[in-house]
């Protein structure tokens, strides 16, 4: 493997942003565990040589035109309108905890466009790429092994077209997509970048499931005894947890991420 060093930072985008109407329609809601994340990877990057945090902390677009998470394709766009130089970014999720001592993920990049593999239900994944192969991407459709996860990148300039395609089909398809979003409901921006990235034909490179440790009740690993901070020192996305009638059964996003966070950075 070829190191590739430069002097440039490599940059964390993340998202942390107050949105009332989003309370309306998610009765977990609340943004105070997003800067919760957030100063967990304030804290991380502090320790790292070469590692920026940037908060973006308004929408570019309301979030009926536009969720949120397609809005962070504009990543290398807002850097370079703030006059910052950048090696390589990472856009992932911030109502997520990454451990104290997960390994510096841009070191093992080989500059490639980063990412891991999904993990969960793969009847949402064949779902997500039949559907959106269909309405919009003429019935063209990819392998699921090559599906990964929309809430951990990590890319650099030579992939800024990639995400100026992808914005520009986005506008160009809204009303579409929106719908897609709607009535499918198998991803906001996930099926999206993967057919971007999987049709410019760019070279990926997969991380290990411990960078975005997503669905961790489905993998037995969600206990109130921290099995999953104890054994893997890497991101935790606290997605898909089961409830009832609205009712949260193991603990809702906002208990897991201040009881992760507690128990990594304030347990000393």
């Amino acid at each position: 493997m070829t190191e590739i060093k430069s002097d440039k930072k490599n940059i964390i985008l993340l998202q942390v942003v107050d949105i009332p109407e989003m309370k309306q329609t998610r009765k977990d809601y609340n943004s105070d565990v997003f800067r919760v994340g957030a100063k967990s990877y304030e804290k991380w990057a502090a320790k790292q040589n070469n590692v920026d945090v940037f908060i973006l902390d308004e929408l570019l677009y309301p979030i009926k035109d536009m969720k949120i998470t397609v809005q962070r394709y504009h990543a290398m766009e807002i850097l370079d309108a703030n006059g910052i130089e950048y090696d390589q970014v990472c856009i992932t999720d911030c109502d997520a905890i990454i451990h104290p001592e997960c390994p510096n993920f841009f070191e093992l990049t080989d500059h490639k466009y980063t990412v891991t593999n999904t993990f969960g239900s793969m009847d949402w994944v064949c779902r997500s790429i039949e559907n959106w192969g269909k309405y919009l991407f003429d019935g063209n459709q990819f392998p699921f092994y090559d599906y990964f996860n929309g809430g951990f990148q990590i890319f650099n300039k030579e992939h800024k077209h990639i995400h100026e395609k992808l914005l520009k089909f986005y506008w160009e398809n809204k009303e579409k997509i929106l719908w897609l979003q709607d009535n499918f409901h198998v991803g906001g921006d996930q099926p999206l970048i993967n057919y971007m990235v999987y049709n410019s034909g760019v070279e990926k490179k997969y991380l290990p499931y411990e960078f975005c440790m997503t669905d961790l009740v489905r993998s037995e690993l969600l206990r109130d005894d921290m099995l999953f901070a104890r054994e893997f020192k890497g991101i935790y996305q606290f997605n898909c947890l089961p409830s009832r009638d609205g009712k949260a059964l193991m603990g809702d996003v906002n208990y897991w991420v201040n009881k992760t966070y507690n128990y990594l950075y304030e347990k000393n």
